[in-house]
């Protein structure tokens, strides 16, 4: 993106703040099994989970010998895998749609079938207030380890790490994405991590399919106290920085629906704020909070699509942000 009057930044935007989705997995574990020959019985079971980039990159040339490719789709969730007969099959849900794949035999047309959701997770709403600040107390860390790019779609692999919970207690693990909602029922472990009740300890998260300026948001929740902790990170944050402190970021809700920051301004300050698109512009006076920080949103509509600019002015610091919209910030990254 191209910032005016700053200087642009395009990196990767951790914050385990409670500022306003992909469940976890022991990465290391379900990568070795699903790539060893032979031993698929292992794998027999319940599964739920979202696979690591080395095991999309084997079901994505599946599906594509079978003539079922999804293209630029990294959001493969391993539902169950079952034996039937002779043969293993894994049940999968890609980007929204569910697939059984015939995985005893090499990948070939016929070995790939369409089919019904399967032991999928249903969609979910919190009972908690989401944007919600978290219990004081607690905290949730969420640091990127990696990401690799394949498929035409960045797939990112997290640690994390939840705060001041006490082993043995059952909790929920909450991810957004978009508005929409998944969650696995996981506990605190000996060690203070996330794990499956009597199983491993979940230490990563998988993620993938992220536009610019779109929240990862997840959320770890006691739902016997009502205690949760929060961590977010925006992997291809929209942001510059002007001279004097200040900085403007662009948050995605939608495609169509962005929120705008500004922050490092003086406490209370009034700061003038311009925002254009195509012929309109529009211009009003923004009173920022005791942190030099507001925000706002703007809404678009179909077909709207190119770039907008904001800005914003104040007494010893101003900042311009350009920012794609509609249809040209609809692509996943």
């Amino acid at each position: 993106m191209k910032a005016l009057g700053g200087n642009n930044k395009i990196s990767p935007k951790t914050d385990e703040s409670s500022k306003p989705f992909f469940p976890a997995l022991p990465i290391l574990l379900i990568a070795v099994l699903l790539g060893l020959a032979g031993c698929k019985s292992m794998l027999v079971g319940k599964h739920n989970r979202q696979l690591p980039p080395v095991s999309v990159n084997h079901y994505s040339t599946c599906l594509k010998k079978a003539g079922m490719e999804q293209p630029g789709c990294q959001d493969y969730f391993l539902i169950e895998v079952t034996k039937e007969g002779e043969s293993v099959y894994s049940y999968l849900r890609v980007c929204g749609e569910y697939f059984k794949v015939n995985i005893s035999v090499e990948c070939a047309p016929g070995t790939v079938t369409k089919v019904d959701p399967k032991g999928a997770a249903p969609a979910a709403t919190p009972v908690f207030d989401w944007d919600a600040k978290g219990t004081e107390g607690l905290s949730m860390k969420l640091s990127e380890k990696f990401r690799n790019k394949g498929n035409g779609a960045t797939t990112i692999v997290y640690n994390m790490k939840p705060g001041g919970f006490k082993p043995g207690t059952k909790v929920e693990f909450w991810q957004k994405k978009r508005e929409k909602y998944l969650v696995d029922k996981l506990e605190i472990n000996d060690q203070g991590d996330l794990q499956l009740t009597n199983g491993p300890s979940m230490q990563g998260v998988v993620a993938s399919g992220f536009i610019p300026g779109e929240p990862f948001e997840v959320t770890v929740y006691d739902p016997a106290s009502g205690a949760k902790a929060k961590a977010r990170h925006i992997p291809f944050p929209i942001e510059a920085s002007g001279k004097g402190g200040c900085h403007i970021s662009v948050e995605v809700a939608t495609p169509y629906v962005v929120a705008i920051w500004i922050k490092g301004f003086k406490p209370k300050e009034k700061v003038q704020v311009t925002s254009r698109y195509k012929d309109e512009r529009a211009t009003l006076e923004k009173k920022v909070g005791d942190n030099g920080s507001t925000a706002w949103v703007i809404m678009f509509g179909p077909p709207d699509r190119g770039k907008a600019r904001t800005s914003a002015k104040g007494k010893d610091c101003s900042v311009e942000l350009e920012y794609p919209v509609g249809d040209d910030l609809d692509i996943v990254q």
